[in-house]
């Protein structure tokens, strides 16, 4: 097949050369030896069957020669024979060569060096060398090279072919066959093409996953894809922060190239406008893109300055982090190149790696953050998977715990807690991640830790369920809880020691104000007899008045005292029943009506709001609150007006409240004194210059009014005046029957109707109790302490059942006015 020529004679023998030669021959040389190996050949006609020699022999159809001839026509490869003595006439090729390269058996044969002529130029060196070592050596001919067809398709053929030499040595002829392998190239190349890209993805993989940045990873690949396309110039690129526009990473190829200079700092410059470049196609589209002639391309910004630096094409594709369109790389050839999808396919996949290098930085990132911060965390962090493993402590773990980092990851939790707790904790877990949700600490049972050295300590956790790629973890804060706990029962002594001192001290001043108030009764009893005596002179009854003043003084400093004991110590209850509101606001109008008159003090008494007759209320520290309040407000205004505004109203469709609005023109008081005017025996100074009261007076009102629900506020102006607003939620009783009629009284303080309910029981009846128990009521009911003239009143019946049932109508009834008037007529009966 190969037509060659030498330049020995047909007859020559060519002997082998030496070792030496063979290892000299150069391309001169062989070229020289195929011409002369040409000459064989003469320009004779073109060989036919006919021609060739035997065909006497091979007329006959069931010849061995035309079995072999019709054989060898057959077979799917170009099978070619020269003669080295006959000339052109034994030369031979098969009929396969037109198949192949196009041409006929004849015109193959008619010029001799037409093999050469059609052999690929960049194999032809090759080719020369192994046929001329062929011919010098006599080594067969094993060879694969390129041959271009008539129609100039380029044939890849493996080649084989041998000298045939005769009894003596001599060369005769030369033979051989050529395999069509272009089908075997193609896969080949399109498998070394495979085996390229996939060697790209590998590096980017291997190498971008290792980087400690995104911009390294892209870096790497920008160079890695400049070397595997043989593009001179790429380039990475990401949206700026606000969106607008695209800008450059400053991460170009590495292999500078100054003729880029310009286009680099083009790019550069103040970033891509996002109405159109190469990158912007692909911030809003994704898909990667090939542009042959970037000089033709309209939304090529850059376009002037790369053709200036003689770029031609471009291709760019997109870096994305799920759908989101993170960097762009770009890259540039000096060549006008066709579109190939194949490396476009590639690029997609590239992108897609560095995209998951990229979210793997963020969650680096991210996960060195909650590293950073569980460190800083000033209680112990545990995180745990599903099956109780822990996957993450900080340092706190060993100072609470005594175990080092690497001794419990990847344990159990429960090595932590001790033996007891083991067994049913797995349930407890499982439970927990089968409804995950955060759980304070304290929120639980008491807990147990254990520590390394075997000692059980107390413990607080709080568990926050956290959500990862690898499913979900559950973060956990520990807190040793041991000086806490010594402290609490600490308290917890100490507060039982309280509770027994204020048991004592109210069993004491229980004791010491009943031992207290019977003598005292008895005093200020026969001191209000002995003052009735005519006799008496000015100073002796002077005298008196201080004893009965002093007495009375001191029975309602116990009582107050008393009442404040109960607040402290838990034991005040509300009384709450329906009582008669007008009839209220008439018996209070009543009571102070004298005092403010006796100062020459203006009484007002305004009720507004909503009519409702019955109120459901502890009537009795409603009372008392009132009392306090307008006593006060009488006792410490020197002159001018003492106005009660009373008002109920709603907050809500469904919620009544009582309003009471204390208001005094005397001295007022500062915002100092404000501040503590209801603590505990704190007296004011206008008190403490009336040297009146035990400051307990608005600290017991208030702790009434918000053990109702409400509360008592105070607004003064230092020489002006004040005004105490109680107000508290309250209930309308107005669908019971009421049974007698009632009055209010009006601005000026004037009654307008009088309500009684005579008592069946005459002063008379009364004299005949002991003069101490009639003070003793009398001055309850003027105070308006319910509770203790309700026990009084219950006391009653061991001495006359009568007088007892006479006294509980009227205080059930809340005649004070009557019951009142009685005990005093009694009274004045006992005096001489």
């Amino acid at each position: 097949m190969r037509e060659s020529s030498t330049m020995f004679g047909p007859h020559q023998e060519l002997d082998p050369p030496s070792q030496s030669a063979q290892s000299t021959l150069d391309l001169i040389i062989a070229e020289a030896t195929l011409k002369g190996l040409a000459d064989v050949f003469s320009p004779h006609d073109p060989p036919t069957l006919n021609s060739l020699p035997g065909q006497s022999q091979s007329s006959n159809p069931f010849s061995e020669e035309f079995k072999y001839r019709s054989l060898v026509d057959r077979l799917p490869a170009v099978v070619f024979m020269a003669s080295l003595e006959g000339g052109i006439g034994d030369a031979y090729v098969s009929p396969q060569i037109e198949a192949t390269l196009g041409f006929s058996q004849g015109e193959w044969l008619q010029e001799p060096l037409r093999w050469y002529q059609h052999i690929h130029p960049d194999d032809k060196e090759k080719w020369s060398v192994e046929a001329a070592e062929m011919f010098l050596s006599g080594t067969p001919l094993k060879s694969v090279y390129r041959v271009i067809a008539r129609d100039g398709r380029v044939v890849w053929f493996q080649c084989e072919a041998s000298m045939l030499r005769r009894e003596d040595g001599r060369p005769w002829a030369i033979q051989g066959v050529g395999f069509d392998i272009t089908n075997l190239k193609e896969s080949e190349q399109a498998l070394h093409e495979k085996n390229q890209q996939l060697e790209l993805l590998k590096d980017v993989a291997t190498t971008a996953n290792q980087a400690a940045t995104i911009a390294e990873a892209m870096q790497f690949a920008v160079d890695r894809i400049c070397k595997f396309t043989a593009w001179p110039l790429g380039h990475a690129c990401m949206p700026a922060v606000d969106q607008s526009h695209l800008g450059s990473f400053h991460i170009w190829s590495s292999v500078q190239d100054r003729r880029f200079d310009a286009f680099r700092a083009a790019s550069e410059v103040n970033g891509f406008s996002i109405a159109g470049d190469l990158p912007v196609k692909l911030f809003t589209s994704a898909p990667a893109i090939w542009v042959k002639d970037l000089a033709n391309d309209p939304y090529f910004a850059r376009r002037s300055v790369a053709q200036q630096a003689g770029i031609k094409s471009a291709f760019a594709f997109p870096v994305l982090s799920g759908s989101e369109v993170i960097a762009v790389l770009e890259f540039f050839s000096s060549d006008y190149s066709d579109r190939d999808d194949g490396i476009l396919e590639v690029m997609t996949l590239v992108g897609n790696q560095l995209g998951q290098v990229a979210d793997r930085t963020k969650t680096l990132a991210t996960e060195l953050k909650f590293r950073e911060l569980l460190e800083a965390a000033p209680d112990a962090m545990m995180v745990v998977d599903g099956q109780g493993r822990i996957v993450l402590i900080n340092a706190q773990m060993k100072t609470i715990f005594g175990y080092a980092r690497e001794e419990l990851l990847g344990q159990t939790m429960e090595m932590l807690m001790p033996e007891r707790f083991r067994r049913e904790h797995p349930g407890h877990r499982a439970a927990f991640f089968a409804d995950p949700r955060v759980r304070p600490m304290g929120a639980g049972a008491e807990l147990y830790g254990l520590r390394k050295d075997g000692t059980e300590f107390p413990i607080e956790i709080s568990l926050s369920p956290l959500e990862t790629a690898e499913g979900t973890l559950v973060v956990s804060a520990l807190r040793d809880i041991t000086i806490r706990k010594q402290i609490d029962r600490r308290l917890e002594v100490a507060a039982a020691e309280a509770q027994a001192a204020n048991r004592a001290k109210t069993m004491f001043l229980s004791t010491v104000s009943h031992e207290i108030r019977t003598p005292m009764n008895a005093i200020l009893g026969y001191a209000q007899l002995i003052s009735q005596d005519p006799g008496l002179g000015a100073v002796a009854k002077a005298n008196l008045e201080i004893i009965c003043q002093s007495g009375e003084h001191l029975i309602g400093l116990i009582t107050e005292i008393l009442d404040m004991s109960k607040i402290e110590a838990g034991r005040t209850e509300l009384n709450t029943a329906s009582f008669d509101f007008p009839r209220l606001v008439d018996n209070l109008a009543s009571m102070f009506r004298l005092s403010a008159q006796a100062k020459a003090l203006r009484f007002e008494v305004v009720v507004d709001g909503e009519s409702v007759v019955h109120l459901v209320a502890d009537e009795g520290k409603v009372r008392q609150v009132l009392i306090n309040l307008l006593g006060n407000a009488i006792k410490f205004t020197p002159r001018g007006l003492v106005k009660l505004h009373l008002t109920l109203y709603r907050r809500r469709a469904d919620q009544l409240w009582l309003s009471a609005e204390i208001e005094d023109t005397g001295p007022g008081i500062t915002e100092e004194e404000q501040g503590r005017l209801f603590q505990p025996f704190s007296q004011i100074k206008r008190g403490l210059k009336a040297q009146e009261g035990t400051g307990l007076g608005l600290a017991i009102a208030r702790s009434y009014a918000r053990l109702m629900g409400g509360d008592i506020i105070v607004t003064s102006v230092l020489g002006e005046g004040s005004t105490f607003r109680f107000s508290i939620p309250i209930k309308s009783d107005d669908l019971q029957f009421d049974p007698g009629p009632s009055s209010l009284t009006n601005a000026t303080g004037l009654r307008t109707e009088m309500a009684a309910i005579l008592p069946a029981v005459s002063p008379l009846k009364l004299m005949e109790l002991p003069v101490e128990l009639i003070n003793d009521l009398l001055d309850t009911v003027q105070k308006g302490e319910k509770d203790r003239l309700d026990e009084l009143i219950r006391g009653l019946g061991d001495l006359d059942g009568q007088v007892g049932a006479a006294l509980k109508q009227l205080a059930e009834n809340y005649e004070y006015d009557a019951l009142i008037c009685l005990l005093e007529d009694a009274k004045r009966e006992l005096l001489p």
